[in-house]
């Protein structure tokens, strides 16, 4: 049984991986594994990878015999050590006094029975939670970089599977167990940070649109296209635009109005978006409020 050979960590210590499970920790491949784009570039601090069991890079450094990185990789994940592990969840109920985040607060006063909850909330890295709260942080292109590359590592994942950091739970008891699920502040930040690579520099998921056709052609190079792949469940989770928004094409519309260019070719194709997009009484308000 593979999960039961011990493995060497990083702290030099030695472990079944089996044991490290039942103990409740994520084993994860050694930091050099992928520099500069993997797991450790998103799970900084001693905090944020407290729920990790680190393998050691000796591994992958041994000189008494080679092998190759991807045969390396390949037999991590037959021992059932992970290069994409989840952030850390945070247990927490309203007996506490302290350390309770707003977000968590929010969750446990939603929840069925208040005072009888356990909320187990996946918490962001420290430089997501403070970039998502408007604080600038340093190597961003490293970090976003290796957040995109573990969205895509999860690209086959099925939604139970993400569930273990997309949602944060209230467990309760009334009449048997129950349990009232939530967004996650994990994913809350992801949604909120300016964090996400575009052919405009980084921006808040919403903010952002994929690469389509139809929308470049209308909105030319004004728009913050998506500079790396994500899967679509992750567009679809993050909120990046698919189509542009009346309010976006009607904003076009005026520029080319301010700028005194008569081009019938463009107004005829932001004209067939907006019909396409049926935006009804939104549209009507978009053309009151813009001089056109």
């Amino acid at each position: 049984n593979l999960s039961d050979i011990p493995v060497v960590l990083n702290n030099s210590s030695r472990s079944l991986v089996s044991a490290l499970r039942v103990a409740g920790m994520q084993v994860v491949t050694p930091t050099t594994m992928d520099p500069g784009a993997g797991w450790q570039e998103i799970f900084e601090t001693d905090q944020d990878k407290s729920h990790l069991a680190v393998v050691s890079d000796c591994y992958l450094n041994d000189t008494t015999i080679t092998v190759e990185r991807d045969t390396m990789r390949q037999f991590f994940t037959r021992l059932g050590i992970t290069d994409t592990p989840f952030p850390r969840t945070h247990e927490t109920g309203a007996w506490a006094t302290s350390g309770q985040s707003e977000h968590e607060k929010n969750c446990l006063s939603a929840s069925p029975r208040p005072w009888g909850s356990t909320l187990k909330n996946p918490v962001s890295p420290s430089w997501l939670s403070q970039l998502a709260h408007g604080k600038p942080q340093q190597a961003m292109g490293r970090k976003a970089s290796a957040l995109t590359a573990w969205l895509r590592r999860q690209a086959s994942s099925s939604i139970a599977t993400r569930l273990a950091w997309t949602d944060a739970r209230a467990e309760y008891s009334h009449y048997g167990s129950k349990v009232k699920y939530f967004e996650s502040e994990f994913v809350r930040d992801l949604k909120a940070a300016r964090w996400v690579p575009t052919t405009s520099g980084f921006a808040v998921p919403r903010n952002a649109f994929i690469k389509d056709k139809t929308i470049s052609a209308v909105l030319g190079q004004t728009a913050a296209y998506l500079a790396e792949d994500i899967p679509n469940w992750a567009i679809d989770l993050l909120g990046v635009r698919r189509t542009a928004t009346p309010e976006d094409l009607v904003g076009a519309l005026e520029a080319e109005a301010e700028a005194g260019a008569a081009n019938p070719t463009f107004a005829l194709k932001v004209y067939g978006l907006l019909a396409h997009l049926a935006a009804g009484k939104t549209l009507r308000q978009e053309f009151r409020k813009k001089a056109l």
